[in-house]
């Protein structure tokens, strides 16, 4: 049920506000990842990046897969996000070739952006 997810992903979004992570974790682990629900793109950012905090790099870079697959504008803010994200997760994973093909993603989208500025010095400090 879609107003039942909202209220899980605004319960989880207010625990990560609040530092408790766990907490925020135990209710966006409860949500169907649609991407048919209006706050997908929310919800992958904020959840992936909680997995990546925890270390589950592999969790978060399987969610961040699924996003790709349905979502295709590649301009928007969300999705800049996501793919330094996956660039992270690909870097801490030691996976140089895909980190490189995510940053330039990051990058290219919005290069004045504070993510597309963040994924142009990483590439320089991975040179």
């Amino acid at each position: 049920d879609d107003n039942e997810s909202i209220l899980l992903y605004y319960i989880g979004f207010c625990y990560n506000k609040l530092g408790k992570d766990a907490l925020s974790i135990s209710y966006l682990i409860e949500i169907v990842a649609d991407p048919e629900i209006p706050f997908y793109s929310e919800y992958v950012l904020l959840y992936g990046s909680l997995l990546m905090n925890s270390f589950a790099h592999d969790q978060a870079l399987g969610l961040f897969m699924e996003y790709f697959k349905h979502m295709t504008p590649e301009t928007s803010a969300e999705y800049q996000d996501i793919s330094y994200l996956t660039a992270l997760c690909y870097m801490y994973q030691n996976k140089i070739e895909e980190t490189y093909t995510y940053l330039k993603k990051a990058k290219t989208i919005d290069p004045g952006s504070e993510t597309g500025k963040k994924a142009g010095l990483l590439i320089k400090e991975l040179e």
